[in-house]
């Protein structure tokens, strides 16, 4: 069978289906502090065709009292990295 006498034999959501089948929508969610400071942001990953979430990154961020970024804990997977931010010119640092 030819691929037009394939296309035509296939029901309209059987062609969505086709037409959408690996794409996918990102979704970005992202709440703030009253003072207007990133507080969480989560992104989510899900495939079109079938509405299934793919993957999660969520970010979240504390601050120290003066202002600057703290932490930023970042977590995908199962996997948890925190980046810590200095006030005193040191590089920031990660851990696992």
């Amino acid at each position: 069978m030819g691929l037009l006498a394939e296309l035509q034999a296939m029901t309209k959501a059987q062609l969505i289906a086709k037409l959408l089948e690996g794409q996918t929508e990102e979704k970005v969610t992202t709440e703030y502090y009253k003072n207007g400071e990133q507080k969480r942001q989560v992104r989510q990953v899900c495939d079109v065709a079938s509405g299934k979430l793919l993957s999660t990154r969520e970010a979240t961020w504390t601050y120290y009292k003066a202002g600057p970024v703290d932490t930023i804990t970042l977590t995908e997977g199962g996997k948890v990295k925190t980046i810590k931010h200095f006030t005193d010119g040191r590089q920031p640092s990660s851990s696992i």
